[in-house]
């Protein structure tokens, strides 16, 4: 399974272009490129919480809070520090 897990991930992230944040120069098809990516990689990590959840009914994060978690801790994992809202 973890064949499958990883052959999809680097399909998912081969089709993307370099980005780096903040760049204005992006080309429209390397947005929709990382819009892509963004989508699936989100609705992945949901799935990926849910289960969590149904398997640890004591849990007091729902799925999109768990989500949340893991994207901020990726982002700073990677020095990229989210912009406060």
């Amino acid at each position: 399974m973890k064949d499958c897990e990883n052959r999809h991930a680097t399909r998912e992230t081969s089709a993307t272009p370099d980005f780096e944040p903040g760049d204005s120069n992006q080309a429209p098809e390397e947005r929709q490129a990382l819009d892509h990516l963004f989508s699936v990689a989100y609705e992945e990590l949901r799935r990926l919480a849910s289960s969590v959840r149904r398997g640890d009914p004591s849990a007091t994060l729902n799925p999109t809070a768990l989500v949340n978690e893991a994207w901020l801790k990726m982002a700073k994992s990677h020095g990229n520090e989210p912009a406060s809202r």
